[in-house]
């Protein structure tokens, strides 16, 4: 992960950010392919890039647009008051009750996807954004779960990240002030507090005081966090195709997980 934080500066369009995401989930978590999914189970536009590179996938995309929501794993985000927490299908049914149900015949026998872990970044009534692991010969651990959980909001971030390469406009205003701003934008540097207090000519003390007014105005918790947004920050001239990553990095209106 710090190593995607380093390339941070170097992420131009959504398809970079995009193959970053896929980069550190298979580097961390392994898996034998990979899906980053827009899905719409109400019969909207239903998406799929595929693989590291996340190649467009009509055949699977047509797929999970007739039978996503018979998928376990897709019902149990949809339960009211779900948790939004990364899991296995196993988790949800039992492997063989995967096997046999449409969901599976129909998208992924084909594939080697016996075994799923997924991680949703977005989710707005029946339109769900996120990644799929997938092995063929066996399950994630419990120890692989709870890695993907930790990595959820660094995940959810990059799509964040693959928004904003993707759309035009201002950058955002956090209502930082003069000094909170010098902070935040030497944070990618991943200088010190001691460091950045030299640099600005202020105590360490103050650095750590205006760290904590840039994560509270940013709404996050640490500092990679906050390097993220601020790459978040910068904006893509208009105009060009459409991409895989920028159809599957639109923002979902009333998206309360990214």
């Amino acid at each position: 992960m710090t190593a995607t934080a380093h390339s941070l500066p170097t992420l131009i369009t959504p398809e970079d950010v995009g193959r970053a995401g896929a980069a550190l989930l298979l580097s961390v978590l392994g898996a034998d392919d990979i899906l980053l999914t827009r899905l719409d189970v109400a019969g909207g536009r239903t998406i799929v890039g595929r693989g590291p590179d996340l190649r467009a996938d009509a055949a699977m995309a047509d797929g999970l647009a007739r039978h996503g929501l018979g998928h376990p794993a897709v019902r149990s985000y949809l339960i009211p008051g779900d948790d939004g927490r990364p899991r296995c299908v196993s988790d949800v049914v039992p492997n063989r009750e995967f096997w046999s149900c449409a969901a599976y015949s129909e998208i992924f026998r084909q594939a080697p996807a016996r075994y799923q872990l997924s991680c949703v970044t977005g989710l707005a009534g029946a339109v769900g954004t996120g990644w799929v692991l997938m092995r063929a010969a066996s399950d994630f651990s419990a120890e692989e779960v709870d890695t993907a959980a930790l990595m959820l909001p660094m995940l959810t971030t990059l799509g964040e990240l693959a928004r904003s390469r993707s759309r035009t406009g201002p950058p955002p205003d956090w209502g930082l002030t003069h000094g909170e701003q010098a902070v935040l934008d030497l944070l990618a540097t991943g200088l010190s507090g001691r460091a950045m207090g030299r640099r600005l000519g202020i105590t360490e003390s103050t650095v750590r005081k205006h760290l904590s007014r840039i994560y509270c105005k940013l709404g996050v918790h640490d500092r990679l966090s906050a390097t993220l947004c601020l790459q978040a920050a910068s904006y893509r001239p208009a105009g060009g195709p459409q991409s895989i990553e920028d159809a599957l990095s639109a923002p979902t209106a009333g998206d309360a997980r990214s």
